[in-house]
């Protein structure tokens, strides 16, 4: 019986050895492992220029003799909320952007100077609202240049019989050459039965130049003129006022009683700039001309000699309360009557909600507001904001950067007051007004133009 149970006791062993051989797992052929993919860091979103400013290597904020001058440009929205502020210097280019959903579509610019010169801080900013987006402006300073040599010697001349001499003086005249007006070192005059003999001497001498003599007859405001064409160090023959050219054409400017009154007229050939010098056919404040006669004349005409081929006119005006300025370049001016002060109701003088009532029929205007205070002993502190608008809308005003009031800490926007409106009465528009004076690239006041600004005063 032993020898039986010991085959099954071995046939089972297997068994049980061949199921656990079958139980266990099967393993896996061996997998490629895949690389962990990296964490994408997220974009920043695109962005977009919204404006551009260039700044002119000429450009000039401050008198020259001015100390720590610095510059700023500060953007806000119509809704005055600051969107950037950025300090420039000359020859720089700024470039604003932001992500597209966060421009506005237009933006209000103002321009910040600072300077101290002569025992002042001046702080002055400038406003102009309503700008478009992506607009790009070019800020510069433009001067005149005479480009006149060095005169090398004189020369005299004398001019009979003038009519009508103001009693007392002399006769209103002009000389000039191409290039600029020039004046004698002295003038005497002898009398004659009506009129005056006026001797011109030490003129200036200029090599190659052609002169333009013009002489008014005063009573009657009739114009001669000549061409002279003289000699170093020599007394050129005399002329008589009545073989002169007489001028036909004129500009009647009248006006009402003034306190100053100037006129600047010239005569300039087509390639000329208005920027250089011309010929020059009236020329002077009152003290000038009419000379030596009194400032009640309310009428004066500016000559126009019809061979130029185009004319700048500048003429400026001080009555008791209001200016008045007049500019014109391109065809000689018309007559022109000089407005009476226009009724101008000022509602709210506030920087923050100006408002005026008028109807006085002008393009834009220019608010200016003022303050000037002692700040120690021997020291004066000046804030000017002078703010642009339309005809039909006053800007929101945002807040300067208050990293700028504490660089400048004499500057005191909370205690200025109103000071002058200018009313652009002949301008262009608003918007064209920017366009030529910021984005144009060139000289705002060396191309053809009518301008007409009356400016009123503060009311004491």
């Amino acid at each position: 019986m032993k020898l039986i149970q010991i085959p099954l006791l071995f046939f089972a062993f297997l068994i049980v050895v061949n199921c656990a051989k079958d139980e266990e797992p099967t393993p896996n052929p061996e997998t490629e492992e895949k690389p962990i993919s990296e964490v994408e860091e997220p974009q920043e979103p695109a962005t977009e220029v919204y404006f551009t400013f260039n700044v002119g290597s000429s450009y000039e904020s401050a008198p020259p003799t001015s100390e720590q001058v610095q510059n700023w440009i500060i953007i806000h929205d119509t809704e005055g909320n600051l969107i950037d502020y950025k300090s420039f210097e000359n020859g720089d280019q700024l470039v604003f952007e932001k992500v597209p959903e966060d421009i506005p579509e237009q933006l209000n610019i103002t321009i910040f100077n600072h300077h101290f010169r002569i025992k002042e801080y001046r702080h002055e900013l400038e406003t102009y609202p309503n700008i478009k987006k992506g607009s790009k402006w070019f800020l510069n300073t433009y001067r005149y240049t005479a480009n006149e040599i060095a005169s090398s010697g004189i020369f005299n001349q004398t001019i009979n019989n003038i009519p009508n001499p103001p009693l007392g003086g002399f006769p209103f005249y002009s000389l000039s050459t191409s290039k600029k007006s020039v004046f004698p070192d002295g003038i005497s005059g002898s009398y004659v039965f009506g009129g005056i003999n006026m001797k011109m001497e030490n003129i200036p001498f200029y090599e190659n130049r052609e002169y333009l003599l013009l002489i008014e007859d005063s009573k009657n405001q009739v114009y001669h003129y000549t061409l002279i064409e003289p000699t170093q160090n020599i007394t050129l023959p005399e002329l008589d006022f009545a073989d002169l050219t007489p001028v036909t054409l004129g500009a009647n400017f009248s006006f009402p009683p003034t306190k100053f009154k100037s006129f600047l007229a010239r005569g300039l050939t087509s390639d000329q700039s208005y920027n250089n010098g011309a010929f020059t056919l009236m020329d002077g404040p009152v003290s000038v001309y009419p000379e030596s006669t009194s400032s009640n004349r309310s009428r004066v005409q500016i000559p126009i000699i019809e061979t130029f081929d185009k004319f700048q006119t500048v003429v400026q005006m001080v009555m008791d309360d209001y200016k008045w300025f007049y500019r014109k370049q391109g065809d000689y001016p018309n007559n022109t009557f000089v407005p009476d002060k226009p009724i101008v109701e000022f509602v709210d003088k506030n920087i923050n909600s100006f408002t005026i009532n008028t109807d006085l029929d002008y393009q834009r205007k220019a608010s200016s507001w003022f303050v000037r205070s002692d700040i120690t002993d021997d020291a004066t502190a000046v804030t000017i904001r002078k703010i642009h608008s339309t005809n039909t809308i006053y800007p929101t005003l945002g807040q300067i950067p208050e990293e700028l009031t504490s660089l400048y800490p004499h500057i005191d926007l909370a205690n200025i007051t109103y000071s002058t409106t200018e009313f652009c009465l002949r301008s262009e528009s608003y918007a064209d007004f920017i366009f030529n004076t910021f984005e144009t690239n060139s000289d705002f006041w060396n191309r053809d133009l009518e301008l007409e600004i009356l400016t009123l005063f503060k009311e004491e």
